[in-house]
């Protein structure tokens, strides 16, 4: 009978957009408790650490990390997609929850003009 040889398990790498609250959070919690790898890509940096700091509290070895995102500026996007592809990781799952609205009665234009 042949032996058998035990493979390394891959680690799956989520990036989600807006997952420091709401869906998104409970979203990064269920992923982080099925074993991914899951990055934060959020504006606001301090909510996503609070965010990663309640996972552990519940998951301490969950994989979880925080990078920064604003999707309003292409300048942001170039920087955090040159950031994720230093980090070396394969890219799994792509969750784009983030949310937006205009305040107050006028259009608002991101830096790009869109």
């Amino acid at each position: 009978m042949k032996e058998k040889i035990a493979m390394p398990r891959t680690i799956l790498t989520a990036i989600i957009t807006g997952g420091n609250s709401g869906i998104g959070f409970a979203t990064v919690k269920k992923l982080a408790a099925k074993d991914y790898r899951v990055i934060l890509a959020s504006r606001n940096q301090d909510a996503s650490r609070r965010a990663i700091e309640s996972i552990r509290t519940e998951q301490p070895d969950a994989q979880v990390e925080t990078m920064p995102l604003d999707l309003a500026s292409f300048d942001s996007v170039r920087e955090f997609v040159s950031a994720f592809q230093g980090r070396g990781y394969p890219l799994h799952l792509l969750i784009n929850n983030t949310g937006g609205s205009i305040s107050g009665k006028e259009a608002s234009f991101t830096a790009d003009g869109f």
